[in-house]
């Protein structure tokens, strides 16, 4: 048993008491996505404390080192307060933590705790941070916009598209959008296309949304979705860009992306015989609607689709929205967390999107009868990335010698699974760093380290550049 001494902090007053109380041992602690440990109080900690607001909550310890051993700090109720102050003034808008001491093997440790802050984003000294497993990370504009809609209930698809009319949208397609909901008996829409559009909030004082443009534009917004065929990473054997209203992008990319995979006809009875896809094809839809419906549309990056002989990939901008995570998603009952409400309310209506938060299980649930298909995914840069790959194919790239993950794991067959995962992830992402590798592969970040330090040790990777800025290069050996 130890016991605590509690200062608590009267936000309003100002008043401060302090009481002890007794309660079992701690467990040990771990950094993670709401821990954070500091052998003494910095901006660091305040650092950490503005993430865990513009996140889910969290808390520092002052006075334990990384590994959260005790190491004891000297404070008063004078210089606890102080640390308050200074928090409460280099951040905006203001928060102050609670604050407590605790006793751990004698020594004294401080803990700062915030929850999750109801006006986001918190900035320190004019710079946002959120939350990602155990560090902290610097927000670009896209971010901070994101943080700041989820706080105010909006998304970017529900504003005003500048300079956009009624007279800009193809009214041929929205009866046709209305005739397809009706039938589907989800929402009954009146038949007039300005009513509709109204109803479902896609038109604001009676001007397109941007929503309503990305669905229903007679002009084209160029908002593109990227194809390559690939025979090695620098050979592309065709290459197709597509753009336009979002339900007719849905069904040429998956028309395109089908043109280019594998497919065996297989018999199935006497006079019968179908068709099996390299990959199945309500994935590929899911996926591809998943990156069209959830992308980043403030983003001027395309849509990626990278189809090589041994995997296929698809890379949108936006990273996961809200307070979603890539651990989230590995299970069945996740929440989602829709960046482009309006988008997505439509796909719902017309039957292309079954459920929200649903995308994932049902991509599981069929991939279960295609045991030799592996389904990755992480968090990539500013976008998220999702591969389908064959590991019993051998990419042509391969063969005809590049210097490829694939090709440097065929001539090191001495690789463990771990460290031929962490090369596939290099070979996608050269500038991944150890923490997000951590966070995909669900795993510590020292145990992460070690792989990567292996490869390192075994001539087949390299670090180039700056420790922060730097990328990761593929060696052949």
């Amino acid at each position: 048993m130890s016991n605590d001494v509690i200062i608590t902090v009267d936000k309003l007053s100002g008043k401060r008491g302090f009481m002890s109380s007794k309660h079992k041992p701690h467990k040990r602690l771990m950094e993670g996505n709401c821990v954070e440990f500091k052998r003494a109080f910095n901006h660091d900690a305040i650092v950490s404390l503005a993430a865990f607001a513009n996140t889910a909550g969290g808390e520092v310890h002052i006075g334990r080192d990384d590994k959260g051993k005790a190491v004891g700090v000297n404070v008063s109720a004078t210089s606890i307060a102080q640390w308050i102050n200074e928090i409460k003034q280099k951040t905006a808008p203001s928060i102050i933590p609670d604050a407590r001491l605790i006793k751990d093997a004698g020594k004294i440790v401080v803990v700062l705790s915030v929850g999750e802050f109801p006006v986001k984003p918190v900035s320190v000294q004019g710079r946002y941070y959120r939350r990602v497993a155990d560090s902290n990370h610097l927000l670009a504009a896209p971010g901070i916009a994101d943080l700041f809609m989820q706080s105010t209930q909006e998304s970017w698809d529900a504003y005003p598209h500048p300079g956009a009319e009624l007279n800009d949208l193809d009214l041929k397609s929205v009866r046709a959008f209305i005739r397809v909901v009706n039938a589907g008996g989800r929402f009954q829409l009146p038949e007039s296309p300005r009513l509709a559009l109204s109803k479902l909030r896609l038109l604001r004082e009676g001007q397109p949304t941007h929503a309503a443009m990305l669905l229903f534009s007679k002009s084209d917004l160029r908002f593109n979705v990227h194809i390559g065929r690939f025979k090695t990473p620098d050979v592309i054997i065709d290459d197709k860009m597509i753009s336009g209203r979002l339900y007719d992008v849905v069904e040429q990319t998956l028309k395109q992306v089908v043109s280019h995979i594998r497919v065996e006809l297989k018999i199935t009875g006497p006079r019968g015989r179908a068709e099996e896809f390299e990959y199945p094809l309500p994935v590929l839809r899911e996926l591809i609607l998943n990156a069209i419906v959830h992308r980043d549309y403030a983003s001027p990056i395309d849509v990626q689709i990278k189809i090589f002989d041994d995997r296929l990939t698809i890379y949108n901008p936006g990273r996961l929205f809200g307070q979603l995570t890539i651990q989230d998603l590995a299970r069945d009952d996740y929440q989602s967390s829709t960046r482009n409400k309006l988008i997505a309310e439509a796909f719902y209506l017309t039957g292309d999107i079954e459920k929200y938060g649903s995308g994932y299980v049902r991509i599981r649930r069929e991939l279960a009868k295609h045991p030799q298909i592996e389904f990755l995914y992480r968090e990539s840069g500013n976008g998220f990335l999702v591969e389908l790959r064959h590991p019993g194919v051998l990419d042509i790239g391969a063969q005809t010698g590049a210097q490829t993950g694939a090709q440097t794991g065929a001539q090191n067959p001495g690789l463990t699974r771990k460290q031929s995962a962490v090369l596939r992830m290099i070979e996608s992402d050269p500038g991944i760093s150890i923490e997000r590798a951590a966070a995909t592969l669900q795993q510590s970040r020292s145990a992460v380290r070690k792989q990567f330090d292996a490869l390192r040790r075994k001539g087949i990777i390299e670090h180039v550049g700056s420790l922060r800025g730097g990328m990761w290069r593929i060696t052949a050996k």
